[in-house]
């Protein structure tokens, strides 16, 4: 998987033709007909839109950006003018909801398309955030609603399950999170299937030891040869180089133990 990727799947899921978007879409033109058609309506939406600190999408963007920039307009405008008869309760629950989960996404499109060009480290906590937010509003009493939620997270899951491994293992790496931070949420994702998730990931760690101590193909063919060294036969050394090779591991292994096992450096300072 080309880590690059990410954001495009994340657009591909949230972009595809979802019934939520549908919905909230229609609900959002009859708000935005309702508010401009009269100056007052006009002023509370323009001073709605100022006060928040979310930037207008550019007109280039894909179309559900502007409906999540649509949607915060609305849920904020509710709270500023709550006497204000906007929507039924049914439309209040799809439109916070739907806006939850647009948030997540967006928030993570941003971080690992932004500017400032994201470590790995990062990218298995913003998926983390989507895959838990899909989870929250799919479990809500509307059952149209949580219906049209479980789409998405169908489609959101599955990408998942192909790519929590190497979404772990670059986390793992973070003295912040090491093996214990994919440990608490693998076991949330997977319940009690997750020792053996968890076990692949450890199981990379352990390959990844043997590797640094595989000879290189120069090395091994040197042994093969019949090269005189102080009147020994280079293989005459070859029980010493294990015993090397040996010990370089145990290091290596230990040292890869007592990182992934040791606790975790605190994120901020106290």
């Amino acid at each position: 998987y080309n880590i690059a990727c990410v954001d495009d799947v994340l657009n591909s899921i949230v972009s595809e033709e979802q019934p939520l978007l549908h919905v909230v879409s229609d609900i959002l033109e009859k708000f935005i007909q309702a508010h401009m058609s009269s100056s007052p309506s006009q002023q509370q939406l323009m001073e709605v839109m100022t006060s928040m600190t979310l930037k207008c999408p550019h007109e280039d963007v894909k179309r559900w950006h502007k409906i999540y920039f649509g949607l915060e307009v609305l849920v904020h405008f509710k709270k500023a003018f709550p006497s204000e008869e906007l929507l039924s309760a049914k439309d209040t629950k799809t439109v916070e909801s739907v806006r939850n989960i647009l948030r997540a996404f967006s928030h993570a499109v941003k971080v690992l398309s932004g500017p400032v060009c994201p470590t790995a480290n990062i990218y298995f906590n913003e998926l983390w955030i989507i895959r838990t937010t899909l989870e929250e509003e799919a479990s809500t009493d509307n059952t149209e609603l949580a219906s049209m939620v479980w789409e998405m997270q169908e489609a959101f899951d599955e990408y998942w399950q192909n790519s929590y491994v190497w979404l772990s293992a670059p986390a793992v790496l973070d003295p912040r999170f090491k093996i214990a931070f994919i440990e608490f949420h693998l076991k949330q994702a997977f319940g009690t299937d997750a020792a053996k998730h968890v076990s692949i990931i450890r199981e990379l760690f352990l390959e990844y030891c043997t590797a640094v101590d595989e000879p290189s193909a120069v090395h091994s063919n040197c042994d093969s040869c019949d090269i005189q060294v102080g009147g020994f036969y280079k293989d005459s050394l070859k029980v010493w180089d294990d015993y090397v090779s040996a010990q370089r591991r145990g290091q290596v292994f230990t040292e890869l133990t007592n990182y992934l096992e040791n606790g975790v450096v605190p994120g901020k300072d106290d």
